[in-house]
């Protein structure tokens, strides 16, 4: 059975509808909704993590796990708004990982790699 709910995003109000895929098990535990966004909003922070700056699709990736970068250096390139962006590493160090891939799309705060 479904049933609509109003929610907000980050003051933006939203009508949804949500459908009971399982049933409720006998003494299945009940969270808050504080002990939940409590648990399922942790950020996790990593290390040397260059993240995305905006919203957008990555259009290129400049760079490889072990090569070698300087602050400043363009390490990909995110399309946003019909603009290309540099994203640039803000530490020097080796590329530890690549975490996206030309044609993804990335939100701001999604890591793009990890320079260590």
């Amino acid at each position: 059975m479904a049933k609509l709910f109003n929610i907000k995003v980050n003051g933006n109000p939203y009508l949804v509808e949500v459908e009971e895929i399982v049933p409720a098990a006998p003494g299945r535990q009940t969270y808050t909704p504080q002990e939940v966004e409590a648990a399922s909003f942790q950020p996790r922070v990593v290390q040397g993590a260059v993240t995305a700056p905006m919203n957008g699709v990555v259009s290129k990736v400049l760079c490889s796990p072990g090569d070698q970068v300087q602050v400043g250096q363009a390490i990909m390139i995110v399309e946003a708004m019909k603009m290309e962006n540099e994203v640039a590493a803000d530490k020097a160090g080796i590329v530890q990982e690549i975490r996206v891939t030309p044609g993804q799309s990335v939100a701001p705060g999604d890591i793009l790699a990890v320079i260590a």
